[in-house]
């Protein structure tokens, strides 16, 4: 039985509104934190690990409280309102000092909100995986329309994309009080489902195997802009969103190409890119736009090949009444350990790579990001033969 279609939209529009309010500020902040408020490339990865300090906190915790005890679109309505409080008191500081804490704020009420926004999309579904993707993608396209907008008002260098992400949230709050309930079905689990979960041995491999890959892909999130503001690209943060166009392409077909591949050949490529895609700034005569855009549209297969399968791969393997908790597990060590060590990698590799007057040696940061990433791609390959054979 397929999904009816107003439900689709109306969690299509959640998952639009869930990526708008983080698409908008994520990306260009980078570059506002270190041309306007002048600060070091460890601080902003520091701003940046926040979201890494989250998921090590909060979503597992969040993840139980939604399976065993409130609904989940009730859960979303206020960490969201949090969350932009928030983002609306951090717009208004100038130093590293205050800017911190009100960023710490938020992203401890935001993260939980992205497995949550998953869970509540597999709640609803009726076909295993299939509609999810087709969910996910506006997702994306809520990123994409936030950097955009960010890039068309020139507010690249200005506080204004917390702002409005601001009073978004807001509004999302609102929103999710009006989709239908996914109420708890964990009641009766305990310590043991608990245990049982995590001792999946599939799973932890995988999670372990993620937190790797979350070294290359900060630098894209952190520092690939600031990178193409230095070089002079027009319209930087819309051309940010060459990798969520392809996200959205790759998206419609994830399903398809699901049946073809496996687990541990989609996961292998998706690392191998996410390396190769930072190569393509080191290759003689490639400092053209056309290469900038071809390595961030390569942002569609090393995402959705690597994190996204690997949340597909974390609902496939848990039980219904478990999959809030599973989704908040991935959360805890991938986007909580893996975003918060790769954050702070990044941000002391670019701090290793400037000099005295702030120019930075772009070619050493790249050269490293891209050697991790193949070096991941090739260690996960020779280690995870076997390891998914139970799960095809």
């Amino acid at each position: 039985m397929k999904m009816p279609k107003d439900l689709f939209f109306r969690l299509s529009f959640m998952m639009f509104l869930e990526f708008f309010v983080w698409g908008t500020w994520y990306v260009t902040t980078g570059v506002y934190l270190r041309k306007s408020l002048d600060f070091t490339g460890s601080e902003i990865g520091w701003v940046y690990s926040c979201s890494g300090i989250a998921a090590i906190i909060m979503p597992f915790i969040i993840g139980r409280l939604a399976d065993k005890y409130f609904p989940i679109e009730r859960l979303m309505a206020v960490l969201h309102s949090i969350a932009g409080a928030a983002l609306l008191m951090a717009a208004q500081t100038n130093d590293f000092a205050h800017f911190f804490p009100w960023i710490l704020l938020n992203a401890l009420a935001y993260q939980p909100t992205m497995s949550l926004a998953i869970s509540m999309s597999f709640y609803h579904q009726k076909e295993g995986m299939g509609q999810f993707p087709r969910i996910r993608l506006w997702g994306t396209t809520g990123w994409i329309v936030g950097g955009i907008i960010v890039s068309v008002m020139g507010w690249e260098n200005v506080s204004m994309p917390l702002t409005l992400s601001g009073y978004v949230s807001f509004a999302l709050a609102a929103y999710c009080l009006t989709l239908p309930s996914a109420k708890p079905l964990g009641k009766n689990t305990g310590l043991r489902d608990v245990l049982q979960l995590v001792n999946n041995k599939a799973l932890i491999y995988t999670l372990i195997a993620m937190v790797f890959i979350m070294v290359p892909a900060s630098f894209y999130y952190s520092f690939v802009n600031p990178f193409l503001v230095e070089k002079g690209v027009n319209f930087p943060a819309a051309k940010m969103s060459y990798g969520q166009v392809s996200e959205i392409i790759i998206l419609s077909v994830l399903p398809f190409i699901m049946k073809k591949l496996s687990w541990r050949k989609m996961i292998t490529i998706g690392f191998f890119v996410w390396g190769a895609r930072y190569l393509l700034f080191l290759l003689p005569n490639a400092q053209t736009e056309f290469h900038y855009n071809l390595a961030l549209a390569l942002h569609g297969i090393a995402f959705c090949f690597s994190a996204l399968t690997a949340q597909i791969f974390v609902n496939h393997i848990a039980r219904p009444e478990m999959k809030s908790t599973a989704q908040g597990a991935y959360s805890l060590v991938v986007m909580g350990i893996g975003s918060m060590l790769g954050n702070i990698i990044a941000g002391n590799v670019v701090d290793l790579a400037s000099t005295p007057a702030g120019q930075i040696a772009w070619d050493y940061v790249w050269t490293f990001a891209g050697i991790f990433g193949i070096s991941s791609a090739v260690i996960f390959f020779l280690t995870s033969a076997g390891r998914f054979n139970e799960h095809l």
